[in-house]
């Protein structure tokens, strides 16, 4: 997944919503970025990652990775150093405008589990792994106008339709046991209503 947006020494990645804080190691022992940064809200998910860190990592690999306990999008969290982001949330509304405030880069990296941005092309995907593919983006971001175009894109089909979408994501949803997966259906569909 890292290999999909070249992450490479020069990097500094910001991993939001980190959970165990795999990516952020991967990134600082198999990519020696510059700097890996996990960003994780729920607290046992936050302390745990830094234990496994700890037991996991050597000194000179620890110096490069730090994990914060806070919400991602908190107003007073300073990501403009970022060069990668790898986002693995269900997409928000905001959350477009939120990448182009925080970060202000001009060739920012994003990397998207399941889904690209909704209307926006990705630079690259990985779709090796049936159950968990990943979407390489790049701001600024490229606008696709027809939601059919878009399908055909994400699913790598021509003439796909939203109705593909919505029933690949379902199965993604639903393959890692999300409780309310029909919700993620119907967040999706607004996003889609809202983006097309």
């Amino acid at each position: 997944m890292l290999r999909l947006a070249k992450v490479g020494k020069r990097d500094v990645l910001y991993d939001l919503g980190s959970g165990r804080g795999l990516v952020v190691r991967l990134a600082a022992a198999e990519f020696s970025t510059k700097k890996a940064i996990g960003v994780e809200v729920e607290k046992d998910a936050h302390e745990r990652a830094r234990r496994i860190a700890l037991r996991q990592l050597s000194k000179g690999k620890l110096r490069k990775v730090d994990f914060w306990y806070r919400n991602f999008d908190d107003r007073d969290i300073d990501h403009s150093d970022a060069t990668v982001v790898y986002n693995s949330l269900e997409e928000n509304e905001w959350e477009i405008s939120f990448y182009k405030k925080a970060f202000r880069r001009k060739r920012l990296r994003v990397i998207k589990k399941d889904l690209p941005f909704v209307s926006y092309e990705p630079t690259a995907i990985s779709s090796e792994n049936r159950s968990c593919w990943f979407f390489a983006m790049r701001f600024p971001l490229t606008k696709i106008r027809s939601p059919e175009k878009w399908a055909s894109i994400v699913l790598g089909k021509p003439n796909a339709e939203m109705k593909d979408v919505y029933r690949y994501y379902l199965r993604q949803v639903r393959r890692r046991n999300i409780k309310r997966s029909e919700d993620s259906i119907k967040h999706l569909r607004r996003l889609v209503a809202i983006r097309f």
